[in-house]
């Protein structure tokens, strides 16, 4: 029997790759034209990424007449892309540049909302050394990991308006 060939992983610049995300969701003239391309609802919400490092991802929406529901404040769907996008946006940060690519698939969604969105609400994730982890032993063993994210989100008076939990799996692709 011919004996396999260990799995070679090209090295990529991590740095450069996590620079590159940063510029782009945080940039007021970037953004977007990264939503146009990825997430045309998130443009048109208003969602904006305020801050991202290794470990936290913050993320806000302002409620306005165009993202409110019926009952006068922000529509619930609005505010789960807030709090995907805060997670996503550490996911995107720990993906990107992977050679070979790693598959994101959001799996499911726990919401629990405690009072009215009024104003801009943040949404605040800190699991960025969880997600790091989880890539990390994808790509070492090939195999795919599911992970949840904890994602809470506030009100300019400083209550919790929103608490997410985002089920993520993801999966290195094959190599082409």
């Amino acid at each position: 029997m011919p004996a396999t060939a260990p799995l070679t992983v090209p090295v990529v610049d991590r740095g450069a790759a996590v620079a590159y995300v940063r510029k782009n969701l945080l940039s007021r003239w970037r953004l977007p034209f990264v939503f146009l391309a990825r997430l045309p609802m998130g443009l048109f919400a208003g969602l904006r990424v305020r801050a991202i490092s290794d470990e936290v991802c913050r993320a806000t929406v302002r409620y306005r007449w165009r993202n409110r529901n019926p009952f006068g404040s922000t529509y619930w769907a609005v505010l789960g892309m807030a709090a995907e996008l805060a997670s996503a946006a550490l996911v995107i940060q720990a993906v990107h540049g992977r050679k070979p690519s790693i598959a994101t698939l959001v799996t499911g969604v726990n919401a629990r909302f405690l009072k009215k969105a009024l104003g801009e609400t943040t949404f605040t994730c800190a699991a960025g050394r969880e997600i790091a982890a989880a890539v990390e032993q994808a790509v070492a063993t090939g195999e795919a990991r599911e992970f949840a994210t904890a994602v809470r989100g506030v009100a300019e008076d400083g209550e919790t308006v929103a608490e997410f939990t985002i089920h993520w799996s993801i999966k290195v692709r094959a190599p082409k």
